[in-house]
């Protein structure tokens, strides 16, 4: 939940003669600073950045496109339901349009997640898995550090219903994991197929 005073908002433009795209972070209406987190769901033009924004002022970032096309995911550090996502494509004016190239290209567009926050009350998930590999009953499981993952060594769980997006492990509804080391995977459609090829190593601590 946004802390009282946080009221950040993105906006997008872009220089077709350049062929890129500006992300505008607005904070004019805070009188909170807020720290944008921004990824790259799809083309890996872009390392995932944070960017603080005082409060009351806006900064544009430009953002890398792969022959036109992009797809960004805008986030809040220290905030679970505050998510924009700015995703299509920029027609460069002295070139053609050019076909979506993560169109069922699992090399462009991956699924992928992280992990933010150490304590369980606050731990975040971020997600995104292609349109393809999306299924409301994805998951991201919790198992000891250097287990396989399988049903014999589940701790906790907490579903990813969205194809993009974020989500706290404590909403689960259950008992809480001691402070220690553990692995996370982002698995396939209730079962325990593996999105991605290695889990996200998380350690908890004391709340």
């Amino acid at each position: 939940m946004l802390s009282s005073g946080q009221a950040p908002e993105i906006t997008t433009n872009h220089d077709s003669v350049r062929g890129r795209l500006l992300i505008n972070l607005d904070n004019s209406a805070s009188t909170q600073n807020s720290v944008f987190l921004i990824t790259d769901n799809a083309y890996y033009k872009n390392s995932a950045q944070q960017v603080r924004v005082a409060a009351g002022r806006q900064k544009t970032i430009e953002w890398t496109l792969n022959s036109g096309w992009f797809d960004a995911a805008i986030r809040l550090v220290g905030d679970v339901a505050w998510f924009r996502r700015a995703a299509g494509c920029v027609q460069h004016a002295l070139r053609s349009l050019t076909t979506d190239p993560a169109i069922g290209n699992s090399e462009l567009f991956a699924p992928q997640f992280s992990i933010e926050g150490d304590a369980y009350s606050e731990l975040r998930f971020d997600y995104a898995v292609p349109p393809w590999m999306h299924r409301p009953k994805n998951w991201i499981g919790v198992f000891p550090r250097g287990a396989s993952p399988t049903g014999a060594n589940l701790l906790q769980w907490v579903y990813v219903p969205r194809g993009v997006g974020s989500v706290l492990l404590s909403t689960s509804g259950k008992a809480p994991l001691p402070p220690g080391k553990y692995d996370a995977w982002y698995l396939f459609d209730d079962g325990y197929t593996t999105l991605g090829a290695r889990p996200v190593p998380l350690t908890l601590t004391l709340t």
